[in-house]
C-alpha cells in the first residue's frame, strides 16, 4: 500500500515551488505519465555532501527512478528543489520534503498545487496509505500531515516507538496494519495497540510483550493477523492467545513455547496458519497440532518433533503446507511423509 494518485479536485496543500522556470514550463505543457501503480511515502535519514542528515522520499515502485535526495544533487542529476520560505507550507514535514512530495501528484493535481496556498493545509492532496519512517519524531510529523488523508499502513523498525507512540497509533482510525518489529512496545504499548478498534495486522516482533503483552493482544476483536516472534511470552502467552476468536494467522517463533502451548493453541478453531518455528514443541504438541481441522499451514521447524510427531502430522487431511526441518523425525517419519507428499502444495523436510 502506497501513495495512491489523487483524485481529480483534490485539496491543495500549498504552491510548488520552481526549480527551474523553463523545466516547470514544460512540465505543465507536457506533464510526465505517472505509474498505474501503488507508491509508498518513505521518510528516512540521508546524509548528502556531509551536510547532514536530509529528508528524502524514496519511490518503492519497481523499476522506478531511484530516490531522489533533497538537499543535494547525485552525478549527473539536476540542481536541488528550491524552496521559498516565505510561502505558507503545512507543519510537520519539512519545506523541502513538501516539494518533493509536489512531484508524486498526477498532472491536475500539480495545477492545484501551483495555484492554491492553504495555511491550514493537511497534505491530502497527495492521499498517502502508506508511511515508512524511522523513528518516532519522523512518525509524529507523518501522522500530523497526513492523517486526514487516511493512512492504512505503518512500517517503523528500529525506531525506538513506545508506549507515547502506540497510543498515537491506535487512536488514528484509518490505519490497520502495523509493522513495528524491534522498537521499545513492551506491555505498556501492547494494552494501547490491543484497544484500538481498527488493526487488524500487527507486527510486534522483538518487543519484549511478554505473557501479559500478549494476553492484552488476545482480547483485541479486529485483530485477524499477529506477529510476536521472540517476545518472551512462554507457553502462558500462547495459552492465552489460543482464547482469541479473531486471530487467523499467528506467528510466535522464538517465545520459549512448548507442548503446552502447541496443544492449547491446537484446540482453537479459527487459526489457519500457525508459525511455531525456534521453539520446543515436541510429539505431544506435534499430535496435537495434527489433530486440527482448521490450520492449512504450519511451521514447526527447529523444535523437538521425533518421528511419532511426523506420523501424526502425515495422517493430517487439513496441513497443505508443512515446514518440519531442523526436527529428529527420523527415516520412519520422513518416509511417512513422503508417502503422502501429493496432500501437500509445500512439505519442507
Amino acid at each position: 500500500m502506497s501513495i495512491q494518485p489523487p483524485g481529480h479536485g483534490a485539496a491543495a496543500y500549498g504552491p510548488a515551488p520552481a526549480a527551474n522556470a523553463n523545466a516547470n514550463a514544460n512540465a505543465n505543457a507536457n506533464p510526465a505519465p505517472q505509474p498505474a501503480g501503488p507508491r509508498t511515502l518513505r521518510i528516512g535519514a540521508n546524509p548528502v555532501d556531509g551536510a547532514g542528515a536530509h529528508p528524502r522520499i524514496a519511490d518503492e515502485l519497481g523499476g522506478g527512478a531511484p530516490p531522489r535526495r533533497i538537499g543535494g544533487a547525485a552525478d549527473g542529476a539536476a540542481a536541488p528543489m528550491q524552496v521559498d520560505q516565505a510561502d505558507p507550507w503545512p507543519p510537520g514535514l519539512p519545506n523541502a520534503m513538501w516539494a518533493e512530495v509536489a512531484e508524486f501528484a498526477d498532472p491536475s493535481a500539480r495545477v492545484a498545487l501551483r495555484s492554491v496556498s492553504l495555511d491550514a493545509s493537511d497534505g491530502a492532496t497527495v492521499a498517502v496509505q502508506h508511511v515508512v519512517v524511522r523513528d518516532r519524531e519522523q512518525l509524529g510529523a507523518a501522522l500530523a500531515t497526513f492523517e486526514r488523508g487516511g493512512i492504512d499502513r505503518v512500517t517503523a523498525r528500529r525506531g525506538r516507538l513506545g508506549v507515547a507512540e502506540c497510543q498515537r497509533l491506535a487512536a488514528t482510525a484509518s490505519v490497520t496494519r502495523l509493522d513495528l518489529r524491534l522498537n521499545q512496545i513492551e506491555l505498556a504499548g501492547a494494552q494501547a495497540l490491543a484497544a484500538s478498534a481498527s488493526i487488524v495486522e500487527l507486527n510486534l516482533e522483538g518487543n519484549n510483550v511478554g505473557v501479559d503483552g500478549a494476553r492484552a493482544l488476545a482480547g483485541s476483536r479486529s485483530i485477524t493477523r499477529l506477529d510476536l516472534d521472540d517476545n518472551n511470552i512462554r507457553d502462558g502467552g500462547a495459552r492465552a492467545l489460543a482464547a482469541s476468536s479473531s486471530i487467523t494467522s499467528l506467528s510466535l517463533a522464538l517465545n520459549n513455547i512448548g507442548d503446552a502451548g502447541a496443544q492449547a493453541l491446537a484446540a482453537n478453531p479459527a487459526i489457519t496458519t500457525l508459525a511455531l518455528h525456534f521453539n520446543h514443541v515436541g510429539d505431544a504438541g506435534a499430535r496435537a497440532l495434527a489433530a486440527s481441522s482448521s490450520i492449512t499451514t504450519l511451521d514447526l521447524s527447529r523444535n523437538d518433533v521425533g518421528a511419532d510427531g511426523a506420523l501424526a502430522l502425515a495422517a493430517n487431511a487439513s496441513i497443505t503446507w508443512l515446514d518440519l526441518r531442523g526436527n529428529n523425525i527420523g527415516e520412519q517419519g520422513r518416509l511417512a511423509l513422503e508417502a503422502v507428499r501429493a496432500r501437500f502444495d509445500t512439505l519442507l523436510l
